[in-house]
């Protein structure tokens, strides 16, 4: 479904209705990725802090527990912060890159 409305629209243009947040007017603001990777980034920190988690589950976590669509951006998001978010990623050949099957360490 997420992948379905950010590819009709980007900007999240379309109105809803959430009785979270009555201030809300768009769903996400997909337009550029500056808007919602670090609120997505924040979540997967917050739930994945201190602990090596495969990029299957970040992705899995990302898609069933939160608002936002997956993006690698997160994690690069993540790991490209000062300090970085992300300190080792196993399985993987080059920086900034997490192939299917890697183990992320989050940052305690």
């Amino acid at each position: 479904m997420k992948e379905a409305m950010w590819s009709v629209d980007r900007r999240g243009s379309y109105t809803f209705s959430d009785l979270t947040d009555v201030n809300q007017i768009y769903l996400i603001d997909y337009e550029t990725e500056r808007h919602w990777v670090p609120k997505a980034a924040n979540m997967v920190y917050s739930t994945f802090r201190g602990k090596g988690v495969s990029e299957s589950e970040v992705h899995q976590f990302v898609i069933t527990d939160t608002p936002f669509i997956y993006r690698k951006s997160i994690l690069k998001h993540l790991e490209n912060d000062d300090p970085p978010k992300i300190t080792d990623v196993t399985g993987r050949k080059r920086k900034l890159c997490y192939p299917e099957g890697c183990i992320i360490t989050f940052r305690k």
